[in-house]
């Protein structure tokens, strides 16, 4: 059946949409106040950037109100979310994704959402699309390698993430940026391009 492109698009989707949207919820926890710049941590203080593994939620806004940022985060992402659950699979509906994603950035909704609803919107946008071609060799591999990027990729961000951080935080710490390079941003898109090539293997 010709549905990993629908299941990454909207797995993925959905977990952005909520992504910027918790973004939103601790940005409403600020208060009415003014940002320093478009440059913020949705996680305000005590929460500091260098100790904490999730940077304290970065972001940019073109708000200049902790307030109002997170309640249009709030509202934007839960939006991104139901969209990417329900009308990806629709036509024009990976582009709307993507183009809620670009909205959701400045608002708020944060640099890691924004990526994995572009992946996301991508992947909808390959729905459907017929393949003119015999898949190649690299190709058949990422189509065996469907579902596992983006189970990998969940536990990651769920249970191994946080469990890691609470009790190794200073490795987690010393070692953030290949974590985040290559499971933060390397498991989507890596679940993206299997799940295209599946697709594509099935025709």
């Amino acid at each position: 059946m010709k549905n990993a492109s629908r299941i990454t698009a909207s797995t993925l989707g959905v977990y952005a949409g909520l992504l910027g949207a918790v973004h939103g919820y601790f940005e409403i926890l600020q208060g009415n106040t003014m940002p320093g710049g478009l440059m913020i941590s949705a996680i305000g203080p005590p929460c500091r950037p260098e100790l904490a593994t999730h940077a304290c939620f970065p972001a940019l806004t073109l708000i200049p109100n902790f307030l109002v940022t997170g309640i249009v985060a709030l509202v934007i992402g839960l939006v991104a979310a139901i969209w990417a659950g329900s009308f990806v699979q629709h036509k024009r509906g990976g582009v709307i994704l993507m183009l809620l994603s670009v909205l959701l950035l400045v608002v708020g909704g944060g640099f890691v959402a924004l990526f994995i609803g572009l992946m996301a919107g991508f992947a909808g946008t390959r729905i459907g699309v017929p393949a003119h071609q015999q898949l190649s060799k690299p190709r058949r591999l990422l189509a065996s390698l469907w579902p596992w990027p983006l189970v990998a990729y969940f536990v990651w961000v769920f249970p191994a993430q946080w469990l890691l951080g609470h009790f190794f935080s200073t490795f987690l710490l010393n070692a953030i940026l290949i974590f985040f390079f290559c499971f933060d941003l390397g498991l989507p898109l890596l679940a993206v391009f299997a799940g295209l090539a599946y697709d594509q293997k099935m025709i």
